[in-house]
């Protein structure tokens, strides 16, 4: 009796013939998701010690002084915010304590233009001024750039309302150290339109009493050559309220034994270079 062969299909060939299922999407997905994930989360990582741990690393090779932040706060819609900054001048001496800024951008902002914004908000700034016998300022060494600039660079294009509250400022003269004056109150908020363009009103309050309070304006103070004191044009006017006593300014500068009061109206004009001004100045109670 003949033999049957069943014939039976080769399967091995079908299975080897299947198209192959293409992994390189998944993998080019799970990067993308996982770079996603890291971006959003850098606000998050900067509001740790690692924000203000790199914006000293930045700062503090640049400046003659030291630059200490507390902690920040960061998001990409903004605000940014930054707690508890001090400020040391070359001596070691604190010259500056802020307690927040706020800066309207969010981090996108102050990546791509920190120095352009909506609001740029100073709350309560504590200054010393430490003024030596040549006139040298130390709040203003803390901040002096160690490499002197390029005078071809182009100014720093700032754009935006910058608004300083409660501030004060405490001077103190080499030749009179244990008698420091005090200014208090300080108020500011100016505009800037690059620093060709600059404007804003002041208030603050004296040591002993008296308010001064003033607004200026200033144009074309880096043109696109540098700074020419013969192209800056603007105005001045700084007026007191109320009677300034005189004595505590005139000790604090070593000057003892000066009393009376004094009110002030000053009014100044520069256009091109040439300056010119008014000052309305009485004096009462001098001795």
């Amino acid at each position: 009796m003949p033999s049957e062969n069943h014939h039976q299909p080769d399967t091995s060939s079908s299975r080897n013939n299947r198209p192959r299922r293409r992994r390189w999407p998944w993998i080019l997905l799970g990067v993308v998701i996982l770079l996603a994930v890291i971006v959003l989360l850098v606000p998050m990582i900067l509001s740790t010690e690692a924000g203000p741990t790199l914006i000293e690393a930045f700062a503090n090779p640049r400046i003659k002084g030291r630059l200490l932040i507390g902690n920040a706060e960061f998001s990409w819609a903004g605000p940014t915010r930054l707690h508890n900054i001090r400020a040391y001048d070359p001596q070691g001496r604190e010259v500056l304590y802020v307690s927040e800024v706020v800066h309207s951008a969010g981090f996108w902002g102050l990546a791509t233009s920190a120095l352009v914004f909506d609001t740029l908000d100073i709350h309560e700034p504590q200054a010393v001024a430490h003024v030596d016998e040549d006139g040298t300022v130390s709040l203003a060494q803390a901040f002096e750039p160690v490499e002197p600039g390029d005078p071809d660079q182009d100014a720093p294009r700032i754009q935006g309302r910058m608004r300083i509250r409660a501030g004060q400022m405490r001077i103190i003269h080499a030749s009179a150290m244990d008698r420091p004056y005090t200014v208090r109150n300080i108020e500011v908020d100016a505009n800037f339109d690059t620093l060709n363009d600059i404007s804003g009103v002041f208030r603050a309050r004296g040591d002993e009493g008296g308010s001064i309070a003033g607004e200026f304006s200033a144009q074309n103070l880096f043109p696109d050559d540098g700074f020419d004191l013969q192209r800056v044009s603007g105005n001045v006017l700084v007026q007191t309220d109320e009677p300034i006593d005189l004595s505590p300014i005139a000790s604090a500068f070593g000057e003892e034994g000066l009393t009376g009061v004094a009110r002030m109206v000053l009014q100044a004009r520069m256009e091109r270079g040439v300056g010119e001004g008014e000052l309305e100045m009485v004096i009462a109670n001098l001795s």
